[in-house]
C-alpha cells in the first residue's frame, strides 16, 4: 500500500473540520464545491491562441496539461486511468520534493504503491499520497509527493519517472521552475486564471491587487492559461515590473479540462482549473510563504479591524496567538466568513468595489481561509482536505474580521436568507478609496480609468460553449 498521511480531529477549543459525522452546519458549507455557485466565464481569446508564447521576465514556470494518463500496474494486471494536472518542484526548509497533481478518483486513491525516481532509477522512493483521507464525497485532488535530493534545488527542470513496486514503468512527467525568482515572503496571494462573471474579473483585478499590496500582501503568484486573453498580461504588466507578481502559465490548448469532456458542468470545469492553480501555488510557496491566500477571488477583500496599515502582514500570527496562545505555532489555517455587499450589475468598472456602503448582516455563503502552506497537503476552495497531524484550524468571528464579497445583487437575494436585507451600514473600507485610487493612478501612469474599460473587453464566451 502507498504511504498515506491521515487527518485527525481537532481539539475541542478550535473549529472542527469537515471530517467525521460531528461537523457543524458551518463546516458543512465546505462540502459543496464551487460547482454549486454561479457559473462564470473565462476571459478567453476568440482566435484560440494563447499566452504561452508571451513570456515575461517573471515567469516561474510553464506547465503542460498532458490530460489523462493510463497507469498500467504489472503485479495485478490492472490499469487505472488518471487525470494528470501537473508536477511542482518544492525545495526549502519545509521539505524537498516534487509534487504530482491529479484529479481525484477512488481508483487512483486505492491504487498500488507508486515509486518515483530520476533518470536511471536515481533516488528511487515510494511516493506519499494525500487527498482521500476524508472519503470519496470530499475528494477533489490527489497529491503524490516524491522526495527529491536537496542538491537539485537550483535546477530549472526535472524528469520524474514513475513505476510500480515491481519496477514496471508507469510513465514520465516533467516539472519546471525558475529558482532565480524564488524569495521568502510573509503573506502571498494566489490568483487563478481570471474569469468573467457578472462583471469582468480582469477589469476589477487591479484594484484587488493594489488594495491587498497596500495592506501587507507581499507577493502574488498569478496564473494564466492558453485561452487567456492578451489583455490579462497588459493588466498585470506594471505589477510584474514592480516585482509584485510572478506568473505560472498553464498550457491547456486542446485539453478536456476546459472543453467539457472531463465534466459537463461549466462551473465544475472552472473549479478544476482553480483547484489546479491552488495546489500549484501551495507547493511552489510551501517553503517560501508563511501565510497563503489560496482561493480569494478578485471580488473578495479581507476586512480586519479598521483595515488600515499593513495589517495583512501582521494580523495572522496575532490572531493565532489570541485564540490558542502558546499553541499558535500549530495553527494551520484561519477561517473567515464571507459577508456580501451587493453591487449594481451595470456599473462603471473603474468605480472601486470598496465604495459599497451596505451589506447583509449574516453570512449565507461558504467561508474562505488563510493558511500556512507548510501544514497543508490538499485544499478545496473553502476548506482543507488533508493537513499535518496535530495542527489546528481556528474560526474568527465577523467582529474580528471577515471577507467582504462584492457581488451583483441576484434576484434570489432580493430579501436574503431568512428575510435578510442588505441594510447594515459598513463604511470601513470606504475610507480607503482615496488611497487606493491614488495608488492605481500611480501604478498605471495616470491611465487608470481608461484602462479599466479596456481591460473589460475580450471574449465573454462561456466555457461550456468551447
Amino acid at each position: 500500500m502507498p504511504t498515506r498521511a491521515f487527518c485527525l480531529g481537532l481539539a475541542s477549543s478550535v473549529l472542527a473540520t469537515c471530517a467525521g459525522t460531528s461537523c457543524s452546519l458551518r463546516d458543512a458549507r465546505c462540502r459543496v464545491e464551487d460547482g454549486s455557485e454561479d457559473v462564470a466565464a473565462l476571459q478567453l481569446r476568440e482566435d484560440g491562441g494563447g499566452l504561452g508564447s508571451r513570456r515575461t521576465h517573471r515567469d516561474l514556470a510553464v506547465v503542460d496539461d498532458r490530460g489523462e494518463m493510463l497507469l498500467q500496474f504489472s503485479s495485478r494486471s490492472r490499469s487505472i486511468p488518471a487525470r494528470y494536472l501537473g508536477a511542482v518542484p518544492s525545495f526549502g526548509e519545509k521539505g524537498n520534493f516534487i509534487t504530482l497533481l491529479f484529479i481525484y478518483s477512488p481508483a487512483l486513491w486505492a491504487a498500488p504503491a507508486i515509486f518515483c525516481s530520476g533518470a536511471g532509477k536515481a533516488h528511487r522512493v515510494q511516493a506519499k499520497i494525500f487527498g482521500g483521507e476524508l472519503g470519496e464525497e470530499h475528494g477533489n485532488t490527489i497529491v503524490f509527493q516524491c522526495d527529491w535530493p536537496e542538491a537539485d534545488a537550483n535546477r530549472t527542470s526535472f524528469d520524474v519517472f514513475l513505476e510500480d513496486g515491481d519496477g514496471h514503468e508507469l510513465g514520465r512527467v516533467t516539472a519546471a521552475q525558475n529558482p532565480s525568482l524564488l524569495r521568502h515572503y510573509g503573506t502571498v496571494g494566489c490568483v487563478r486564471p481570471l474569469w468573467n462573471g457578472d462583471i469582468s474579473a480582469v477589469a476589477i483585478a487591479p484594484q484587488w491587487l493594489e488594495f491587498h499590496a497596500l495592506h501587507g500582501v507581499e507577493h502574488f503568484l498569478v496564473y494564466t492559461a492558453s485561452d487567456s486573453d492578451d489583455v490579462v498580461l497588459k493588466m498585470y504588466e506594471p505589477f510584474i515590473k514592480a516585482g509584485l507578481v510572478t506568473r505560472v502559465h498553464f498550457n491547456t490548448v486542446n485539453t478536456d479540462l476546459l472543453k467539457g469532456s472531463n465534466t459537463s458542468h461549466p462551473a465544475m470545469q472552472r473549479h478544476h482549473v482553480q483547484t489546479w492553480a491552488m495546489h500549484d501555488c501551495l507547493y511552489r510557496m510551501r517553503s517560501r510563504a508563511q501565510w497563503l491566500l489560496p482561493s480569494l477571488d478578485v471580488d473578495e477583500y479581507i476586512r480586519l479591524g479598521d483595515s488600515t496599515g499593513a495589517y495583512l502582514r501582521t494580523a495572522w500570527d496575532k490572531i493565532a496567538a489570541d485564540h490558542v496562545g502558546s499553541k499558535s505555532g500549530m495553527v494551520r489555517s484561519i477561517r473567515l466568513d464571507r459577508l456580501n455587499f451587493p453591487i449594481e450589475e451595470k456599473r462603471d468598472v473603474s468605480k472601486l468595489l470598496i465604495a459599497a456602503e451596505h451589506r447583509y448582516g449574516e453570512t449565507y455563503v461558504q467561508p474562505k481561509y488563510v493558511m500556512r502552506p507548510a501544514f497543508n497537503q490538499v485544499l478545496s476552495v473553502h476548506c482543507q482536505k488533508s493537513w499535518t497531524k496535530g495542527t489546528q484550524e481556528i474560526q474568527i468571528s465577523p467582529s474580528e474580521g471577515f471577507v467582504a464579497h462584492y457581488r451583483v445583487h441576484a434576484q434570489r437575494e432580493e430579501n436574503g436568507p431568512h428575510g435578510q436585507k442588505p441594510n447594515v451600514s459598513d463604511t470601513t473600507l470606504l475610507g480607503q478609496v482615496p488611497l487606493l485610487l491614488a495608488a492605481l493612478d500611480k501604478r498605471y501612469g495616470g491611465r487608470w480609468p481608461a484602462l479599466a474599460a479596456e481591460f473589460q473587453t475580450g471574449s465573454s464566451m462561456l466555457i461550456g460553449d468551447l
